[in-house]
């Protein structure tokens, strides 16, 4: 079975027609979804970007002993694994965290890597920009100034659509899959790195959701109303009118990937690949839009940033497709079912992932009975069929990473085998406050009565608290999570 696994960062499902957008166009993902299976329960693991990528790319949950880093020397990499079983594989992205020092050796398992540069602060190009467009001047009211003339360089010249990030991808892997699809197995990574911000999009797509506007900001700042440190003036200047523009620009965005994905359906029809081809289609994590008056992915993880698309075709579909799937999937499960899709045995190289293939190939399947989520120095989500419940975070309250990378230089590390099941020796390194992390409450919603999360019940039903409480704990048990993190999130 070949596997083309097509990644999307910042894809929001509720833009997404499948999904019940009646605003945002993607008619070709429509289309897909009406032949494929489309998962209803499929959440994050670990966000952002990076350990995210380590969900998908290495079967490990991260958020509870690191945060953002590279592969460690004891993960099993997803194209390190097919390729012992005689897979060729190759990615195609524009993913420029994959080429920084704390995204090294994600890339590096894969037999073929074509990379297209220039995306946000890429370092792409130096050529000399003598001054800002009306759109960075913008932007370099909110965010620092060197970024956003690295990011004006790097688009300096583009003229027409297809010489934008997600076309370029798109139509690559499209190259990709004429030269190499007559292997006897293969697995093609086709990853965009839009619908991400910038939200700086081309005509038709600018002024399709909205009036195009140089004096609003295509790229704000992350950042929560309440608390966050970076840009509080945002809020207190921000109109309506320059919200609908940034949602604009981001369905622009999306609709304009939704085209050029089309061409990769093309030519899954002009190959005559639906036969022997497994295609995944989804993301890392979501993208708030100012609905909670945040921008960004930040804790705790409503459902606007941690409910995600997945849509799955298998060749078992054929005569069958249009089925949608109810139960709770995660990041880490993609791992696992490819790997297994692929030949290779998930319970020894997928340690958090649970394989969803049978439920593809109309075999018996038990979902997960809930989820659990984060990002590392904050704290935790839980959610099942009824709630959602996120922990307090106790920013000042200590916390060590552990890895076999050292992330700074310090004196106060210490080595030696702290995680169970981890049999090398790794750095246990403090883990320092950082502004984009504060202090938070617990939370709890009520899934079924209030799903757009707009009332915290964890004073008012101290039975729904206790159960979540309850579950979490039993999953972090499973999980090895470090005790100093029970203390940090008000957990036994």
């Amino acid at each position: 079975m070949n596997v083309l696994c097509i990644l999307v960062d910042s894809l929001n499902r509720h833009h997404l027609e499948p999904y019940g957008a009646t605003e945002t166009r993607t008619p070709n993902l429509a289309s897909f979804a009406r032949r494929a299976m489309t998962f209803d329960g499929h959440f994050i693991g670990c966000a952002p970007c990076m350990p995210a990528r380590r969900n998908l790319l290495a079967g490990r949950r991260e958020f509870l002993h690191r945060g953002w880093g590279p592969v460690e020397p004891y993960d099993r990499h997803l194209a390190t694994e097919v390729a012992t079983r005689g897979a060729v594989t190759g990615i195609v992205t524009d993913h420029f965290h994959y080429w920084s020092p704390r995204g090294n050796g994600y890339m590096q398992g894969f037999n073929s890597i074509t990379t297209i540069r220039g995306q946000e602060t890429d370092r792409w190009r130096s050529d000399p920009l003598d001054d800002l467009p009306a759109w960075g001047e913008r932007i370099a009211r909110w965010r620092d100034p060197r970024e956003v003339m690295q990011y004006a360089r790097n688009v300096a010249g583009f003229e027409r659509e297809d010489h934008y990030f997600s076309p370029r991808v798109m139509s690559t892997g499209c190259d990709w899959l004429d030269r190499n699809h007559r292997h006897d197995q293969w697995l093609l990574w086709l990853e965009s790195f839009d619908v991400h911000e910038p939200f700086l999009v081309p005509e038709p797509y600018r002024s399709l959701y909205c009036n195009p506007d140089d004096a609003v900001t295509c790229w704000p700042p992350y950042n929560k109303a309440e608390a966050y440190g970076h840009h509080p003036a945002f809020w207190n200047e921000v109109t309506e009118r320059e919200l609908a523009f940034i949602r604009g620009q981001y369905m622009g965005k999306v609709t304009m990937l939704d085209h050029w994905f089309g061409r990769v359906l093309e030519a899954l029809d002009r190959l005559r690949l639906w036969d022997d081809t497994i295609v995944i289609v989804t993301t890392d994590h979501g993208h708030e839009l100012g609905e909670k008056r945040r921008f960004g992915k930040s804790y705790p993880h409503y459902d606007l940033n941690a409910h995600i698309p997945l849509m799955v075709w298998h060749p078992a579909l054929a005569g069958r497709g249009g089925r949608r799937v109810a139960g709770f999937t995660q990041t880490v499960d993609v791992h696992a079912t490819i790997v297994q899709a692929m030949g290779a045995d998930p319970s020894t190289c997928s340690p958090h992932g649970r394989s969803f293939l049978p439920v593809l190939e109309d075999r018996p399947w038990q979902g997960r009975d809930c989820v659990v989520y984060g990002t590392f120095g904050t704290g935790a989500v839980v959610t099942d069929a009824k709630s959602t419940f996120a922990t307090a975070v106790s920013a000042d309250a200590p916390i060590h990473r552990y890895s076999c990378h050292l992330a700074t230089s310090r004196s106060d590390v210490s080595s030696g085998c702290y995680v169970p099941g981890i049999d090398c020796a790794l750095w246990r390194e403090p883990f320092r406050r950082e502004v984009r992390h504060p202090d938070h409450p617990a939370m709890l919603f009520d899934r079924v009565g209030d799903p757009d999360q707009n009332e915290n019940l964890i004073d008012s039903d101290k039975s729904a608290a206790a159960r979540m409480k309850a579950l979490l704990e039993r999953e972090l048990k499973v999980l090895d999570c470090p005790q100093e993190q029970y203390a940090r999130m008000g957990l036994k």
